[in-house]
């Protein structure tokens, strides 16, 4: 395992331990600078102290596994662990705000902590992709959130959601359940809150019909 700290962060790229370590391990640094891109070796990322991840960070991990957060993160970056191929596992902190960093990453199954409240289009090309549990906080899923997700079975929402924007959901051919946080017998009709759907939305979801009557 590999450290990088506030006394190594110059340096650090051309350390032979840090080339051939598969664990990395940041701590002492507030903001994450873009720095990482590309380290073919990385399986293991445990950031601590940090409150924000900056865009493109860890871009092109593609052998990164597990990346785990503390209580001290608020903001995770554009595209900040895109192409994380096999990221299977994220441990999340309790009082993280605003993501938008996993663009066409491996997850399969991932849950959301209450304290997100905006995810911007975190998950657009993971195909491998298959269930997701957003929170009661989410109440807007913004543009191209879902794209290309090939594998999107089931979505959790809030039962507070208010607007579906453009392309959310284009060729997410395996979709066939949103329902509410909390109750597998609800579906996305239960969404009494749902004011506005964008267009093409729904685009390319062949299991999955939509029949709401949305408020003028």
């Amino acid at each position: 395992m590999f450290t990088i700290n506030q006394n190594n962060i110059g340096t650090f790229s051309t350390d032979r331990e840090y080339l051939n370590s598969d664990e990395l391990t940041i701590c002492g640094i507030d903001v994450i600078p873009t720095m990482f891109i590309r380290n073919k070796n990385i399986k293991r990322l445990d950031i601590r102290d940090a409150q924000i991840i900056s865009a493109e960070a860890f871009i092109d991990l593609y052998n990164l596994e597990l990346v785990q957060f503390d209580n001290n993160l608020l903001k995770i970056g554009y595209q900040a662990f895109a192409n994380a191929y096999n990221l299977k596992k994220v441990v999340w902190g309790e009082n993280i705000k605003e993501i938008n960093c996993f663009q066409g990453s491996g997850l399969i199954d991932i849950t959301l902590p209450e304290s997100i409240e905006d995810i911007g289009s975190s998950f657009q090309g993971c195909k491998e992709l298959q269930n997701i549990v957003l929170n009661n906080n989410i109440t807007v899923l913004n543009e191209m959130l879902f794209y290309d997700d090939y594998s999107l079975k089931t979505l959790d929402v809030s039962p507070n959601l208010s607007v579906i924007e453009d392309n959310v959901f284009v060729n997410c051919k395996s979709l066939y359940k949103i329902k509410i946080i909390g109750d597998d017998n609800s579906s996305l009709d239960d969404c009494h809150s749902l004011a506005e759907i964008g267009s093409q939305a729904f685009y390319g979801t062949k299991a999955f019909t939509v029949n709401l009557a949305i408020p003028n």
